[in-house]
């Protein structure tokens, strides 16, 4: 111990009954620290703190605060506690409750100060009963730090305070550290833990304070709104549009290049025979036809071009048509006086048709998403209880080799996803009513692959994690990523650059893409493309399944 340490607690263990409250809890704060202690409802953080005052003694460990084992009775004049209830004399006022609080501890004075920095000086005179549950809670502190403790231990200290006064609150914290209090805050509100110097956690007794949880706490979410803003701001969205100019005429030219001009689209020439291959093979949204009598017919009254749609993706649909709309207007400005002009583009669609909305868009690709996202989770937290509950190290210790375990496993859970995958295919094509123009077959082998890639990753990804807490963490690394890299949300073709490369490394990119394939373009396993969709997928499953008996094996040796 050095005097550097304000609190030093080594190995401390702690059981009340058959509950363990804490479990060889060690962790150290320094003076003039603002520490954070996190955890959820029921984790041991109280017992703790009670430790740091000598109200509970521990089965094993030690506790030292302020250079003095605990528990010691003198050196509670020094140390400030806000309990996590106010703990106050409902019917004294509120400056009499302080006074009583800065009498018992031997300050003189302080009481004014006190009171102004929790803004209740103008309630002083107020009898506590009659105070809301927020000024209550700010009647407690001003009793906690009235006699300007060298130690402050605060149990949830702004429960039931306003946002802004808890800023100002927090405010005042950091003035009382830079003047050399040590502050100890308990609370399992996220937002608190940022303003804290260090941090530690606490699960079911036991102190974490590995860097992944702490890094899923405060890195995954700039990381995710960086990708999402990164994606959308970063992204082309002005759909690709080929331009096949035959007109023998002006106007022909004259749309083409008002359509080059077009902010929402982008436009190439190309041959009409080249057509139909790029909107297959997704290099075009759209292809205009300006036919051979394109301009005799404009003098005739009729303007018809010819727009070959690619159809899948409705949200490309409007730009193409609106630029084109905009393009017709400069012919129409040049008519004659008292000519009326007929607009009547012929628009065929590759896939879908004018009926084709967002939801058949989407549908397609939220049918294995679904299944994917709630079988992971389901798998990961199942696998996670049969090693915490013990039965999965007693088939361990069976003849039963390592591979064996995790395919039996694997086939159980996959039972029951592929219910689940049934449950939501006959739903959006029956209730939904999602547009489907393939073999429902195929829509649910795919499905399937996905359900058995999701249960593999959570039996995999279980052999990290010692707690279900830790287990749903690993939801905003791998889950949120690929939604918003797969193609789901955002087109693959319209990603940065370095994003597309991602992207096309992710299995759920080519799932989605095998069930947008089948279900709105029709495709069957001749097509090239979904061969190459359903065989990564199905790859992506047996590296998985080896790495699930790789990482076992581990774990036991």
């Amino acid at each position: 111990m050095t005097d550097s340490w304000a609190v030093d607690v080594q190995d401390v263990s702690k059981q009340f009954g058959d509950v363990k409250a804490l479990d060889g809890v060690t962790l150290r704060v320094r003076q003039g620290e603002i520490y954070g202690l996190l955890g959820p409802n029921g984790s041991g953080k109280t017992t703790l703190i009670r430790m740091f005052v000598g109200l509970v003694a521990p089965n094993s460990g030690t506790v030292t605060v302020l250079g003095k084992r605990m528990p010691n009775v003198a050196l509670l004049s020094h140390v400030g506690y806000m309990t996590q209830a106010a703990a106050l004399y409902p019917g004294l006022s509120v400056e009499e409750n302080v006074k009583f609080f800065a009498t018992i501890s031997g300050a003189e004075g302080g009481v004014r100060a006190a009171l102004e920095f929790v803004k209740l000086y103008d309630r002083r005179d107020s009898v506590v009963s009659t105070l809301s549950g927020g000024m209550r809670q700010r009647c407690s502190l001003a009793c906690a730090l009235v006699h300007k403790p060298e130690l402050l231990l605060l149990d949830e200290p702004t429960v039931g305070v306003d946002p802004q006064l808890r800023v100002e609150l927090w405010d005042g914290f950091k003035e009382m550290a830079d003047a050399g209090t040590t502050i100890i805050v308990s609370s399992h509100v996220m937002d608190e833990a940022e303003r804290c110097q260090r941090l530690g956690l606490i699960l079911f007794g036991k102190l974490r304070r590995d860097r992944r949880t702490l890094a899923l706490l405060f890195v995954a979410p700039i990381v995710i709104l960086g990708l999402l803003g990164y994606l959308m701001r970063g992204s082309s969205s002005a759909p690709a549009v080929g331009i096949v100019n035959d007109d023998q005429g002006p106007l022909g030219a004259t749309v083409a290049a008002a359509l080059a001009n077009s902010s929402g689209i982008s436009t190439t020439t190309i041959q009409d025979s080249e057509g139909d291959s790029k909107l297959k093979d997704g290099s075009l949204a759209a292809y205009i036809v300006f036919p051979s009598d394109f301009s005799s017919r404009a003098q005739a009254g009729t303007i018809a071009p010819d727009v070959h749609l690619e159809g899948s993706q409705p949200g490309t649909i409007a730009p193409v048509l609106q630029a084109l709309q905009k393009g017709l207007i400069s012919v129409a400005s040049s008519a004659p006086a008292g000519q009326g002009l007929h607009v009547q583009p012929n628009v065929t669609y590759l896939y879908g048709g004018p009926g084709f909305d967002t939801l058949d868009y989407f549908g397609a690709a939220f049918i294995g998403l679904v299944v994917f996202f709630l079988v992971f989770v389901v798998t990961i937290v199942s696998f996670l209880n049969e090693r915490s509950q013990g039965t999965l190290e007693r088939l361990m210790a069976s003849p039963l080799r390592r591979g064996e375990i995790v395919v039996g496993y694997m086939l159980g859970f996959t039972v029951l996803a592929l219910v689940q995958a049934v449950e939501v295919l006959v739903f959006s094509l029956a209730v939904l009513k999602v547009h489907n123009s393939g073999n429902v077959a195929l829509i649910f082998g795919i499905e399937a692959l996905m359900a058995i890639a999701a249960v593999n990753l959570g039996i995999f990804l279980s052999m990290f994690a010692r707690t279900e807490f830790q287990a749903v963490q690993f939801i905003p690394l791998v889950i949120v990523p690929q939604v918003l890299l797969s193609g789901i949300l955002f087109s693959i073709n319209s990603e940065p650059k370095p994003l597309q490369v991602l992207s096309n490394v992710l299995p759920l990119t080519y799932a989605v893409n095998g069930l947008r394939d089948v279900m709105i373009k029709g495709a069957d396993l001749s097509w090239g493309s979904l061969q190459l969709d359903v065989g990564v997928v199905a790859g992506f499953i047996v590296v998985l399944v080896v790495a699930a008996v790789a990482t076992l094996r581990r774990r036991i040796a």
